[in-house]
């Protein structure tokens, strides 16, 4: 395996990356894998996330909710979807299926609730009712 080695010419804006060697075949690359050995993106896709429709309902949601539903704070908000986009895209900007959370909120609940799984064993999900929060009615009892 060669040592690591600087690229040349300057990369983007002038600055020079490491090269480091490949996984596979120990070919110094810029990346973890050179291009023979890059491994295909088998990501599912759901559209173009950041647009002007989702700009606006964002930013009304989060004047309407000036605070994480999860903890109450009032910093670093950011809207989030109750049933993940993977799982129901056509749920994207229904304001029954969006809730206010605070960044960390947000990274949290991650990949704890995606594609409708259960909160740990031992925990309760920090989210309160949406009925509660008076978005929608649908007959909870909590």
């Amino acid at each position: 395996m060669r040592p690591a080695q600087r690229c040349r010419p300057p990369c983007r804006e002038g600055r020079r990356t490491m090269m480091k060697p490949c996984l596979v075949c120990g070919e110094p690359t810029p990346a973890s894998r050179c291009p023979d050995h890059q491994l295909p993106d088998t990501r599912k896709r759901t559209g173009e996330r950041r647009t002007a429709r989702w700009a606006r309902l964002s930013a009304r949601l989060r004047r309407m909710q000036p605070f994480c539903t999860a903890c109450g704070s009032r910093d670093d908000l950011t809207v989030d979807h109750v049933v993940p986009l993977a799982a129901r895209p056509d749920l994207a900007y229904r304001i029954d299926n969006l809730q206010v959370l605070c960044r960390k909120c947000n990274s949290r609940k991650g990949t704890r609730e995606t594609l409708g799984g259960d909160p740990p064993a031992g925990s309760s999900s920090p989210l309160p009712c949406r009925q509660n929060l008076g978005l929608t009615s649908h007959g909870c009892s909590s």
